[in-house]
């Protein structure tokens, strides 16, 4: 879950139409069939929020023609997780063992 936005949306702020930026800062898990990578997030175009970056987690797996009907994402993957544990900390892969 992404606890960043979740708080923006209990607290009624603003979401804008803009980009949210995931820049890798480190590659934590990585096999044929998942990837999971530390980002730090830039949340200052798609909020009026004051605060706008974020370190988040994210787990990607390849897509399936029946996660995207309608062929929206034109890569080969699709996010499996993204964000980080309640308390912050880093959250277990998800690629496995």
């Amino acid at each position: 879950m992404n606890i960043w936005l979740r708080d923006l949306a209990e607290r009624g702020d603003e979401l804008l139409a803009g980009v949210l930026r995931n820049d890798v800062l480190r590659l934590i898990d990585v096999d044929v069939d998942c990837v999971y990578v530390a980002v730090e997030s830039d949340y200052s175009e798609v909020t009026t929020r004051g605060a706008s970056l974020a370190i988040n987690y994210l787990g990607l797996v390849p897509k399936s023609d029946k996660d995207d009907p309608n062929g929206l994402n034109p890569t080969a993957w699709m996010l499996s997780m993204n964000g980080v544990n309640a308390d912050g900390s880093e959250p277990e892969s998800p690629c496995g063992e």
